[in-house]
C-alpha cells in the first residue's frame, strides 16, 4: 500500500510539474500574442488616411473600401463619429493588408438611419462608407516617416 502510494505521489509530481510547464508556455504564448496584436495596431495606425493628394511621388496600388455599422439601441445617444472611427480603423487595416503607406483620395459616406424594433419603436443607426486609393510612398522623406522608422534610420548611420 506505502508502494502504490509511493508511486501515486511520483506521479502526482510529474503531473504538476507537465502542468505547470503547460501553464507557463500557455501565458508566454497569450504575452506574445498581445505584444503581436499590439505591433499590428501600431502598424495599421501608421497608415495615413488623407482626404486629398499628396506632395511626394507613390505609387498607385489598388482602390481600397470598407464600412461601419454601429446601432444605438435602448434610446442611446447615438455617435455618427464612433462609426467613422471604425471606418477609418478597417480602411488603414485594408490598407495595410495591401502593403500600402496611406489611402489619398479618401471619401466618407455617412448614412443615418432607423432600424424598426419589435415592440413598434426604432432605434437609431450609424452607418459610414469609406474608400479611396492605396499607395505606397516612393522614397519616404524624414516628415512622412514614423518615429520607430527615423528611430532605425539613424541607429543605422
Amino acid at each position: 500500500m506505502f508502494e502504490s502510494f509511493r508511486n501515486f505521489a511520483k506521479n502526482f509530481s510529474a503531473y504538476e510539474a507537465e502542468r505547470k510547464a503547460r501553464e507557463q508556455q500557455r501565458a508566454q504564448q497569450e504575452e506574445e500574442r498581445r505584444r503581436m496584436d499590439a505591433a499590428m495596431k501600431a502598424r495599421i495606425a501608421a497608415v495615413r488616411i488623407i482626404t486629398g493628394d499628396i506632395r511626394y511621388k507613390y505609387a498607385i496600388i489598388n482602390t481600397v473600401r470598407a464600412w461601419a455599422y454601429v446601432p444605438c439601441p435602448n434610446g442611446r445617444a447615438a455617435d455618427p463619429h464612433q462609426a467613422t472611427d471604425v471606418a477609418i480603423y478597417n480602411l488603414q487595416r485594408e490598407a495595410l493588408r495591401q502593403n500600402a503607406d496611406a489611402v489619398i483620395h479618401a471619401q466618407f459616406h455617412i448614412l443615418r438611419y432607423e432600424v424598426p424594433l419589435e415592440d413598434g419603436g426604432f432605434m437609431a443607426a450609424y452607418e459610414t462608407h469609406a474608400f479611396g486609393t492605396a499607395v505606397k510612398i516612393l522614397g519616404a522623406p524624414e516628415d512622412w516617416k514614423t518615429p520607430d522608422e527615423r528611430e532605425a534610420h539613424t541607429v543605422n548611420e
